[in-house]
């Protein structure tokens, strides 16, 4: 009998481990959130998925979950990582669990192993990321030492038909002798077709094409949605009487929206206001602006940038650019790295940060994967700064002295050993890596560019673009633009706002602003029945509020600690309007005869599921996506 490690046991590795356990496995399951692990061990889910909760009930103790690795991958046959690669509001993954996970695994896994990753990635990342972290403990995967592949995860949280035992699965290997090796395991647990890829970027390229097939189709509709509601027609009626054609159309609905690795508080950036330019470090600028509008989700905050610019770096175009701010946040995180450069230059981020690098090439790698043949990347394009100026930002002796060097680093940049000029850029030798502690680091996600200068005018990436963004930004750096892919991702990143500006719209009726206006948010989860918020676009439309000066409050019933009332009726009963996000059981069920008992005044229905004609005729104002 064969040993399995899952390790993540969330939403994708627990319904893995149960399914692993039934099939007679000798099953553990790794994660590092010691209360998760004692639950799962109690047969008791740490998740609310009706499907997990019974299976769990049903294997009775077979999954020994642990917080300890050397517990279980030292013994295993098989491990499979199904760590999270989380999409934030601006549709950015961040890789690091990955990457820890598989440097941990890489320390105690046994010669000749199946390594399998499940989470959903980019293509060329296991082999970009997966295999260099297991070369650094002897192991080659192209000789088979570790047999590795990739199998994305094809989970549908709260889904009854289509299950992880019915699923249809694509595997890709290192080698094909792993491919074989992973396939076998599949069939072996699943009763649906296992398909073997000629390479494992065909398969780390599946998942990401069957979302970005998602997310381009409901773009499409999203579209239509705005143009039929300025022509009085229900995009849902379109829907239902273009879905009775047999062939050649698949409905897709409009919605509310479709569902990063940070700097030190003492990194500089260039933020551009109206016609000036300033340089201020990362953490002052984010506490001048959570005054303004700070939303706190869990431990991270979030405060939205309003039309401030900062300084960028078209990895595309190699030149310097000013890109939109589109957010910034601050959460703890510990795992710093100090990276000193020739010339003094050097920057602190932490560990998992994606750096722009030269290397035969302008690259992203991870901080901690950083090798002595890459060179960090400096802009030589650094704005003018006018420090006599009259600014919004108080400037200190230190903030001119940092003026003062910038502008002395470039001129004795061509001086330095180990230096490389191009003509908007200079590829700068790095000299060492230290390890730091940390509290608080910050986040800033850039418009279009995805870069930021920073310190001395090193170019850093914010983040790693997921799904779509993947395509996109991977296209980028091999010379391929994807304008139907950006355009696509345009209208649906414009979904919270164009929601937040419908009930706008209808407040105008009553001659009344958003400001002050007691705004109920129902619904968190990015889907209906679960208590998962990745990519959800309640986050973004509560920013949008909050902004706007609008009293939120928010309930969902699988995400309580992220409500800020109790129940239903607890919202219902503070709020004059409501914006419905989330098409939960409970939202789409309710009795709307509250919605006139506690005088709820206007209901936006971001996911067209509330009985449109009973709201509209008890005298509320009724406005869905394409709808109305």
């Amino acid at each position: 009998m064969k040993t399995i490690t899952v390790v993540g046991l969330g939403y994708v590795g627990l319904p893995l481990a149960c399914l692993c356990a039934e099939k007679n496995f000798k099953i553990y399951g790794f994660d590092i959130d010691k209360n998760k692990a004692d639950l799962i061990n109690s047969s008791q889910s740490p998740i609310e998925d009706e499907y997990v909760i019974n299976k769990l009930k049903n294997i009775k103790n077979k999954i020994n979950a642990t917080t300890n690795a050397d517990e279980c991958i030292p013994g295993s046959d098989i491990i499979i990582v199904c760590v999270p690669t989380p999409v934030d509001r601006n549709n950015s993954p961040d890789l690091t669990a990955l990457m820890e996970s598989v440097s941990t695994i890489s320390k105690f896994i046994k010669q000749n192993s199946l390594l399998i990753i499940e989470s959903t990635i980019y293509p060329g990342t296991v082999e970009e990321i997966v295999v260099p972290i297991l070369k650094k403990q002897k192991f080659d995967a192209y000789k088979n030492d570790i047999f590795v592949a990739h199998c994305p995860e094809r989970i549908d949280p709260g889904n009854k038909k289509w299950t992880i035992e019915n699923l249809p699965r694509v595997i890709g290997g290192i080698t094909k002798e792993a491919a074989k090796k992973a396939a076998e395991f599949y069939r072996s647990i699943i009763d649906a077709d296992v398909i073997e890829l000629s390479n494992i970027k065909a398969a780390e390229a599946t998942k990401i094409m069957e979302n970005t097939f998602r997310d381009v189709n409901i773009a499409f509709v999203n579209e239509m949605a705005k143009s039929f509601d300025k022509a009085g027609i229900d995009i849902i009626e379109v829907i239902k009487g273009a879905s009775t054609k047999p062939f050649a159309f698949m409905p897709h609905y409009p919605g509310a929206g479709v569902g990063g690795h940070c700097f030190d508080r003492n990194e500089w950036i260039f933020v551009k206001y109206e016609d000036s330019v300033y340089p201020i470090k990362i953490g002052e600028l984010y506490e001048l602006l959570k005054y303004y509008n700070e939303v706190e989700i869990g431990e991270t905050r979030l405060v939205n940038p309003g039309n401030l610019e900062v300084l960028s770096f078209d990895l595309n175009s190699k030149k310097s650019c000013y890109k939109p701010l589109k957010l910034l946040s601050k959460r703890p995180y510990s795992n710093m790295l100090r990276i000193k450069a020739v010339g003094n230059y050097s920057i602190k981020l932490t560990d998992k940060h994606p750096v722009v690098v030269f290397n035969n090439g302008l690259k992203i790698k991870p901080a901690d994967g950083l090798n002595r043949n890459d060179r960090l990347v400096v802009s030589l394009e650094l704005p003018d700064l006018d420090i006599e100026s009259e600014i919004n930002f108080e400037y200190s002796n230190l903030i001119q002295k940092t003026i003062i060097n910038l502008q002395e680093n470039l001129k004795k940049l061509k001086t330095y050993p180990g230096v490389e000029i191009f003509d908007t850029f200079a590829a700068i030798k790095i000299q060492s890596v230290e390890e730091l502690r940390g509290d608080y680091v910050y986040s800033l996600e850039v418009k279009d560019t995805g870069t930021v200068v920073t310190t001395n005018g090193l170019v850093m990436h914010n983040c790693i673009p997921v799904d779509p963004y993947y395509l996109i930004e991977k296209a980028k750096l091999i010379g391929f633009n994807h304008k139907f892919l950006s355009l696509a991702r345009e209208i649906n990143n414009s979904m919270p706002q164009y929601t937040v500006e419908l009930l706008e719209n209808e407040l105008k009726k009553f001659k009344k602003t958003i400001k002050n206006a007691k705004v109920g948010v129902l619904g968190l989860a990015y889907k209906a029945n679960v208590d998962d918020t990745r990519e959800s676009p309640a986050f973004e439309i509560i920013s949008i509020l909050k902004t706007k000066g609008a009293d939120v409050f928010v309930f969902d019933p699988y995400v309580r600690k992220n409500s800020n009332v109790e129940d239903l009726d607890g919202l219902l009963q503070k709020s004059d309007y409501i914006i419905l996000v989330t098409d939960h059981d409970e939202f789409r069920s309710m009795d709307t005869s509250k919605l006139k008992k506690y005088k709820i005044s206007v209901v936006i229905d971001g996911r067209n599921c509330l009985d449109k004609e009973r709201i509209k005729g008890m005298g509320i104002s009724y406005h869905g996506i394409g709808r109305s």
